[in-house]
């Protein structure tokens, strides 16, 4: 089995910067992260799209919240629990305090893991 990629709003963000930066530096990307498509993965998870199950509407139970939210929703420490969040990150790196990035990312990683393996064992069929 290969890798498997799994994040929150992957597929709207993260995953086609990553592509797209990596070309502007003239780098090819050694993976295709938006292999697959939204319905059909192939190693590739959207976590936001499957808790919404592809609906995302403005209301309901279908609402698109973000990571903090689900997190929370599922007894699961959200990243943001030590008072950082991704919005900080530039301000941090700049000051100097890669320490407290590095735990935040690792609590976002831990919090991600957590939430797909709660979604994988309870939603996943």
């Amino acid at each position: 089995m290969g890798s498997l990629w799994s994040r929150s709003t992957d597929r709207n963000f993260d995953a086609p910067w990553l592509m797209l930066r990596s070309a502007v530096l003239g780098i090819r990307p050694s993976k295709n992260l938006m292999d697959g498509t939204r319905f059909n993965y192939s190693g590739h998870i959207d976590l936001l799209d499957r808790l919404t199950f592809f609906q995302g509407s403005g209301s309901g139970a279908t609402r698109r919240f973000n990571f903090d939210f689900y997190a929370k929703s599922f007894g699961i420490t959200s990243p943001k629990a030590e008072g950082v969040d991704g919005s900080m990150v530039g301000d941090l790196f700049q000051e100097g305090k890669h320490d407290t990035i590095a735990e935040y990312c690792l609590r976002d990683v831990t919090a991600t893991w957590d939430l797909f393996v709660t979604w994988d064992h309870l939603l996943r069929f």
